[in-house]
């Protein structure tokens, strides 16, 4: 579970910085449309930041 916690924490950032702007745009009114964006803002961040392997923890094998 450890590894995929950047991509959890990415995706939770996204949503909020994408309804915070959405409820400033509204006047403290987040609509449908809105919600649809940020709903997509989060599963995108989560499925890109996913998709991006963890760095190794082992050394590289020697060249050659």
């Amino acid at each position: 579970m450890q590894q995929y916690l950047k991509a959890i924490y990415a995706a939770a950032l996204a949503g909020l910085g994408a309804a915070s702007t959405a409820y400033a745009q509204g006047n403290g009114h987040i609509g449908y449309q809105a919600g649809i964006a940020i709903a997509t803002a989060v599963l995108t961040t989560l499925g890109v930041v996913w998709a991006v392997p963890n760095e190794s923890k082992s050394p590289a094998p020697p060249a050659g």
